[in-house]
């Protein structure tokens, strides 16, 4: 029957046996490290490096249903819950600029106007308060030589109501 029930420095997986194995060292059955047996009024555990391995025998499970197969899992790559909140990140970071691009285009109206050189500030001011915006100016001049005339030709834009 076994007297010392311990658990592996190592791996934590619980050992049991006999009064007599005290001090030896043993290979553990969940981990394969070795292990020395602790004596019963110590409970100090050390290990030995991996070459000597082999030509030690193996410590028995502290129950027979205890095997390496009840080992807990390694934990390797990111769980479910993290899996999601990384899909979430993501398509927060891609969706922001990509709903930009739908947003509504703005449509917007044109309007030519060629007032005189008398009637220039009355037409801008009366147009502004309207809401139109100056885009673009030019002064022209027609007619001969002898004859010319002249008058601003003006584009005004705003949003299409």
């Amino acid at each position: 029957m076994a007297d010392i029930t311990f658990n592996c420095p190592e791996c934590g997986g619980s050992l049991s046996v006999d009064r007599e194995g005290a001090g030896r060292m043993v290979a553990c059955p969940v981990c394969a490290k070795q292990i020395q047996i602790p004596d019963p009024g110590t409970r100090q555990l050390t290990s030995i490096p991996p070459p000597a391995l082999a030509s030690l025998p193996l410590a028995r499970p502290a129950s027979p249903n205890a095997s390496i197969a009840s080992a807990p899992p390694l934990k390797r790559g990111i769980s479910y819950g993290q899996g999601w909140i990384l899909i979430i990140l993501l398509l927060v970071a891609l969706g922001f600029p990509l709903l930009s691009m739908f947003k509504p285009v703005e449509r917007w109206e044109y309007r030519i106007e060629a007032p005189s050189d008398m009637e220039l500030a009355s037409t801008i001011n009366t147009l502004g308060e309207e809401g139109w915006e100056l885009v673009f100016a030019r002064r022209a001049t027609s007619g001969s030589e002898y004859a010319t005339t002249a008058k601003y030709e003006m584009i005004f834009k705003r949003p299409k109501r």
